[in-house]
């Protein structure tokens, strides 16, 4: 009867505590969220091809090539390996290009060599250096360092035979753009741009709109996508990552020199658009009209056959020759109203969600702070076993000494030393709920990791799983409740019950002594942790 006259309490107290957490979570999610993207480009046909009035161009195949190796020193005590390849029996000093690759390993060897052998076939010089490693990690990057890395190898680019100075210049990809966009800033003489994918913003705002898209692309429940904002805007300095707040759109207006932007509209991690009219937008500023845009129905690295970046697939069709023909053209002297074909043309693009602008964090602002409470939990519940194991021995004893003084004296046998080996204090309706508190804070982490694990796997490879994001959701939202459940029963039975004794109202409680209150605080510190963890990813939602 008793058990049943508890369920009143027991179901008040957990909608208290859901509101409380409810609260909490509200409190962990910041005022900023990826919204839908208003910046849209039209383009004026879907042909990409680029020709300018008035200029014969050399075109892919034109030339035979030589490939060799150059060393390029970058410091006293650094030396890069270089793949040259230039066309031979090219007439003339030629226009040249360097080429910066976005994140990776940085091998001369694994990037760029059909795009550089394709272009020096059509008489421009190409240079791929290898990328610098001693100094670029996952954990920090330096933009203007590494600048100064790749102004060595276009100097060097620039002073070979039959190179023209005046026409050298950059094809950069993805991450690389930004160290080309530091490049034009420092020196304005640069030739060309040709900019393969810019994030445009910065890393942060680019990551926050890529992040989401990924989680919607492979189905996601809603409220993981939106959590993207609690994690995006944490302070990682802790660790490194710095580079996260590279102020791109700082470098735009130093983009003064002619421009090919290139973007794939299956590329869902860049602003295909927003981060094309950003550009559009900025040299425009300056006075900069020469900016050709091309879209290509491709992926990140404008090639196709998959979303993401697998070895061994095709460039979009055209591509190459593209490049080839802008470079060539502008070479020629060709200005903004030279151009035959369209300033944007291609694939219609169709860029859904915005990057966004301020990324406050909210009540967790280092990824520090949820490592602690995952740490903190461990602890507590490594704390509330070993208190077991001393009241457990702590009973023994009290135990054995009770036989013994029963055998001495059975008239003076305490009942409450009886032969139990567990602690007589500790209630039955103390230990259900201490232990299904300790299995719903355990398999909810659980159950939770398994989540993020799966979510962050198909997030890498684009594989949709909305099935097994549903079904794991579904048991994680089980166990929220469960565990909202579990603890407002712990609550309830550490108040106890107000019974009423010769007239004088007594509080029975369920527990006794120092010893037992730990275990049984260690146990609801624990649930009260995990159930604020799944406050911030986003069970409590409504």
């Amino acid at each position: 009867m008793y058990a049943l006259r508890r369920i009143p309490a027991v179901l008040g107290t957990a909608i208290v505590l859901a509101v409380l957490f409810g609260l909490l979570g509200l409190a962990m999610t910041p005022g900023w969220s990826v919204r839908p993207n208003t910046s849209h480009v039209t383009v004026a046909s879907p042909d990409t091809a680029i020709s300018a009035r008035g200029v014969d161009t050399d075109h892919e195949g034109r030339y035979a090539v030589k490939t060799s190796t150059l060393r390029v020193r970058l410091t006293d005590a650094v030396t890069v390996s270089a793949l040259l390849r230039e066309p031979i029996g090219a007439q003339g000093t030629r226009p040249a290009c360097l080429f910066i690759e976005g994140a990776g390993t940085g091998s001369s060897t694994e990037v760029f060599g059909d795009i550089a052998q394709a272009m020096a076939s059509a008489g421009i010089v190409t240079l791929v250096p290898d990328k610098r490693l001693d100094n670029y990690t996952p954990l920090h990057r330096d933009y203007h360092a590494m600048a100064r890395d790749y102004m060595t190898s276009l100097n060097l680019l620039r002073g070979l035979p039959g190179v023209d100075p005046a026409h050298a210049g950059i094809y950069a990809e993805s991450e690389g753009t930004w160290i080309a966009s530091v490049m034009a800033h420092d020196h304005p003489d640069i030739g060309f741009m040709i900019l393969t994918s810019p994030p445009v913003v910065p890393g942060r705002h680019q990551m926050a709109m890529a992040a989401t898209t990924y989680l919607e692309h492979v189905g996601a429940v809603p409220e993981m996508s939106r959590d993207i904002s609690k994690i995006i805007s944490m302070d990682f300095s802790s660790i490194g990552l710095e580079y996260a707040d590279f102020p791109s759109e700082r470098y735009l207006p130093s983009l003064t020199m002619p421009m090919l932007v290139n973007f794939g509209t299956r590329d869902l991690s860049m602003p295909i658009e927003q981060g094309a009219n950003m550009l559009l937008k900025a040299t425009s500023r300056t006075g900069n009209r020469n900016v050709t845009l091309r879209y290509y129905a491709a992926n990140h690295q404008i090639r196709t056959g998959a979303s993401t970046a697998l070895p061994g697939l095709p460039l979009a069709q055209g591509y190459t020759r593209n490049l080839e023909d802008w470079l060539n053209a502008v070479a020629a002297g060709t200005t903004a109203d030279g151009w035959n074909t369209p300033m944007i043309a291609g694939a219609q693009p169709d860029q859904r969600l915005a990057t966004p602008q301020g990324m406050s964090p909210g009540l967790i602002r280092s990824p520090t702070m949820l490592l602690a409470i995952v740490v903190l939990m461990a602890v507590l519940l490594a704390l509330a076993a070993l208190g077991v194991i001393v009241l457990g021995v702590t009973g023994l004893a009290a135990g054995l000494r009770g036989r013994r003084q029963a055998s001495q004296s059975p008239a003076h046998r305490n009942p409450d030393t009886a032969s139990d080996h567990v602690d007589p204090h500790f209630r039955r309706e103390l230990i259900a709920p201490m232990l299904l508190n300790a299995v719903c804070a355990i398999a909810s982490m659980g159950v939770l990791g398994r989540y993020l694990v799966l979510t962050a796997q198909a997030a890498l490879t684009l594989d949709a799983q909305e099935t097994a994001f549903e079904h794991w959701w579904r048991i994680l939202q089980f166990l929220t409740a469960a565990g909202v459940l579990m603890l407002a029963w712990l609550a309830v039975a550490l108040i106890g019950r107000t019974v009423v004794v010769d007239g004088t109202r007594r509080r029975i409680r369920a527990v006794r002594g120092f010893g037992h209150w730990f275990v049984a605080c260690c146990i609801a510190a624990t649930t009260v942790l995990s159930l604020a963890m799944l406050a911030f990813w986003g069970l409590f939602s409504l």
